[in-house]
């Protein structure tokens, strides 16, 4: 509960005081129909019928039915602005903190379990609060207020209805003990359902070109009906509740009633008007105080899941990011661009060993250096160490002649123009990819972004669309070929005017002729900025000022291509198999 309370601001307390209060009101003039009722019920027994009387109480109760009602709407009026305000602050909450998480905590919780936080269980949290606080403190006020009205009725009467409630808080509170845990299954099996569904989504051409359709459906209904099976386990449970409270209901009508009649024996006849009267006021006040506790049913119904649904926000917000900000240094000097490696390793978490071991090189500002060697060999990871996507095991980072570490992240990031190996490109134009990102150190103007898609030839298909640098991108570049889309990632890259170019196998998609332009292109371009190239060909990293071969996550060698020729046997089967000769 302390993350809905840290999202309640000043308005918020007012709106919920004022939801409550509406909500106080209500059930006072709600309660005040049983005393009219008996009024009504006395004036009809007695002998003399006072019309004028008879039609008075019957305008007033209307009066305080219609009250009611106003209060009611201005309950939900002001239950529905708040909870809206305090759930849209949870959820920006949850997703600034995931934008904070470094790959290792998104991989914790996985990708599909952190959709299903920031919207379904923000969801449900929602859905209690715009309900809840209302629903509880009219239950609570309508059961008190009843069982206090009764009390003057007679003593019997009181405890038939006192001995019903404290039943039914009884079957309430098992309720809630037996359900949460089936709630929290159905919250982890709804991520493995995304999961799947995502899963599929993004892998669409391969299943169907395989013709796994089938292994795909019984993957989805295996969960979705355990799902569906928890499903109904907790909704069976809940349909008990409702016969269980109407039999509580009429039990108790029924036991005033009948106790009422050995009642009214024994009263005097002076006195068995009035005791009828309180007769008929106490069986209604005893159908409102357990009708109260059928708007508790309704909130325990809503209790364990959003327990649950919290417990997973919570989980997201109080979780240690383990990437934190370094005290902030001042670069001056000449090493501005310079990355230097010392005897860094690093393991994945979880991993049993280590994808890096014993890295150590330098690339100073200006030159050019490529990273190549064989499929999980440890280029990707690292390439992940300089903007601190990951942290390492051992050993040190320097960027500019400091520790990573030791820089603010934002400060770290803004230096450098990193093209991953999946091109990424969002739902926005082509100019707002291109100029995408936070950069205080140079802010692109259209001019700065066609000049790096000149560079990251990218210009001839951008203008070639009708709406030019304006076109809309679709979600994930789909109207876009990969080539394309690596052209523009590049863009993007070069239009921040980095000290550190990273590029991780990002012209794998790219025919000869335009690799090589481009990288010529890059290096005119690029002046004094240090460029680090991850590359599966050669024919893209032959010419850097040094090559770093990779094997099993240690350095096999480094030089130029022509010293690897001749000093490196992994290097020279590598440029044997793709022809190149020295």
């Amino acid at each position: 509960m302390k993350t809905i309370i840290r999202n309640i601001r000043g308005k918020e307390w007012f709106l919920v005081a004022g939801a409550l209060l509406f909500t106080a009101a209500q059930v006072k003039l709600e309660l005040l129909f049983p005393e009219y009722l008996k009024d009504i019920t006395a004036l009809i027994q007695s002998a003399t019928i006072e019309s004028g009387k008879l039609l008075t109480l019957c305008w007033q109760m209307f009066a305080f039915v219609a009250g009611a009602l106003i209060c009611a709407l201005l309950t939900v009026l002001c239950v529905a602005i708040s909870s809206s305000h305090i759930t849209a602050r949870i959820r920006q909450s949850v997703f600034n903190k995931i934008m904070d998480f470094s790959l290792e905590e998104v991989a914790k919780f996985t990708t599909p379990s952190l959709i299903t936080r920031c919207t379904f269980d923000v969801m449900q949290v929602q859905m209690f609060i715009s309900t809840a606080p209302a629903m509880l403190i009219r239950s609570i006020l309508t059961g008190v207020m009843a069982t206090i009205g009764i009390w003057g009725k007679h003593i019997i009467w009181t405890s038939i209805t006192g001995g019903t409630v404290a039943l039914m808080l009884a079957l309430l509170s098992l309720l809630i003990l037996f359900l949460t845990p089936a709630t929290m299954r159905v919250n982890k099996l709804t991520d493995r359902l995304n999961k799947i569904s995502l899963e599929h989504l993004t892998g669409l051409r391969v299943i169907h070109a395989y013709n796994a359709q089938d292994y795909q459906q019984e993957k989805f209904d295996s969960v979705n009906n355990s799902l569906a099976d928890t499903n109904i386990y907790i909704n069976n449970r809940m349909a008990l509740m409702y016969p269980i409270i109407t039999l509580f209901t009429s039990l108790t009508t029924l036991l005033i009633y009948f106790s009422g009649v050995f009642i009214l024996r024994s009263s005097e006849a002076s006195h068995k008007l009035h005791t009828f009267s309180n007769m008929i006021a106490s069986a209604t006040y005893a159908s409102q105080a357990i009708m109260a506790f059928l708007m508790l049913v309704f909130l325990m119904m809503m209790l364990p899941r959003m327990i649950a649904s919290l417990r997973r926000i919570s989980e997201v917000l109080n979780e240690n990011i383990k990437i934190q900000d370094g005290g902030g240094v001042i670069v001056s000097g000449n090493d501005t661009g310079k990355v230097e490696f010392r005897n860094v390793s690093f393991r994945y978490p979880g991993a049993v060993n280590d994808a890096l071991s014993g890295i150590t090189f330098t690339v100073n500002p200006g030159q050019t250096a490529a990273i190549i060697g064989s499929t999980g060999s440890g280029k990707t990871s690292i390439l992940n160490l300089i903007p601190r996507l990951y942290d390492v095991s051992g050993g040190e980072v320097f960027v500019d002649g400091f520790n990573v570490r030791d820089f603010k992240l934002n400060d770290l990031r803004e230096r450098l123009g990193y093209v991953p190996q999946k091109a990424i490109l969002f739902s926005m134009s082509i100019a707002d990819n291109i100029g995408y990102g936070d950069n205080s150190r140079f802010k692109p103007t259209l001019e700065n972004i066609k000049e790096a898609a000149e560079v990251g030839q990218a210009s001839e298909f951008i203008e070639q669309q009708e709406a030019g640098y304006d076109t809309e991108v679709q979600q994930g570049g789909k109207n876009f070929s990969g080539g394309q889309k690596q052209r523009l990632t590049i863009s993007r890259a070069i239009s921040r005017n980095p000290e550190i170019y990273i590029f991780d196998d990002s012209f794998s998609a790219l025919d000869f002729k335009t690799d090589k332009i481009l990288r010529a292109k890059l290096r005119e371009t690029a002046g004094n900025a240090t460029i680090i190239i991850v590359a599966q060909r050669i024919s893209t990293i032959r010419n850097a000022d040094k090559i770093i071969v990779l094997d099993k996550g240690r350095i096999a060698g480094t030089g130029t291509h022509e010293e690897l020729m001749s000093s490196c046997q992994i290097y020279r089967e590598m440029a044997e198999s793709q022809s190149i000769s020295q």
